[in-house]
């Protein structure tokens, strides 16, 4: 029914079948890919339902914009991406999807799975720690509110921002002790008092 409005595009009235093109049309334009409402934008992947078979694009799209993520629910085809609808299995990536913008970490509240990363996320934007609410694995630190089991940093957090120390409310049994702005552990510290005494240095839970 429709048909191509440029050369590059279809020959024909109903169909589009270039090497690296769309493959139905209404609207298609050049040679690798359509710029119409229900074709494809770009030629590396497709912002619409409907087919975009590039050789680095999607497979299934609504929302893949490029080929080393996904931004929504469905899938990319290529090595850097989502392998299938809803997941991602990559190395250093996301396990499932919804929000993976990179292959080294997730920007939403499903998983990932990095080395030196977040093990849970909703918000972990590198691959060193967390910035929102869930814990990190490693040396690096927490900003968030939740557990941080570093190397050398703090067991418990709200505002844990270093590997040695703790900078907010909590105490801190890391290897390096509490290190607090006022430079004490425990929870009611004057700068004017003697430090507190042991006692205080148990974790407030």
């Amino acid at each position: 029914m429709h048909s191509c409005r440029r050369m590059k595009g279809c020959r024909r009235t109903n169909s589009c079948r270039q090497k690296n093109g769309c493959r139905r049309t209404n609207g298609c334009r050049r040679t690798n890919g359509c710029r119409r409402k229900n074709g494809c934008r770009r030629t590396n992947g497709c912002r619409r339902t409907n087919g975009c078979r590039r050789k680095n694009g999607c497979r299934r799209t609504n929302g893949c914009r490029r080929t080393d993520g996904c931004r929504q629910m469905h899938s990319c085809r290529r090595m850097k991406g989502c392998r299938r609808t809803n997941s991602c299995r990559q190395k250093n990536g996301c396990r499932r999807t919804n929000g993976c913008r990179r292959t080294n970490g997730c920007r939403r509240t499903n998983g990932c799975r990095r080395k030196n990363g977040c093990r849970r996320t909703n918000g972990c934007r590198r691959t060193d720690g967390c910035r929102q609410m869930h814990s990190c694995r490693r040396m690096k630190g927490c900003r968030g509110m939740k557990g941080c089991r570093g190397m050398k940093g703090c067991r418990r957090t709200n505002g844990c921002r270093r590997t040695n120390g703790c900078r907010g409310m909590n105490s801190c049994r890391g290897m390096h002790g509490c290190i607090r702005m006022d430079g004490f552990c425990g929870r009611f510290v004057s700068l004017t008092t003697s430090p507190p005494p042991i006692v205080s240095l148990r974790l407030r839970h």
